[in-house]
């Protein structure tokens, strides 16, 4: 934390690596979405 106090930074800057590696194992939408169907299913 007083490292990144020392950058001017907040402490909450160390939550961001880890909300990336929730974001990778979570499962995305099964089906078609409001974007359209999946590409390469028919």
């Amino acid at each position: 934390m007083r490292r990144m106090h020392g950058s001017d930074r907040s402490g909450w800057w160390l939550i961001v690596p880890f909300a990336g590696l929730v974001f990778l194992f979570v499962a995305g939408t099964q089906g078609a979405n409001r974007f359209g169907a999946e590409p390469g299913r028919s």
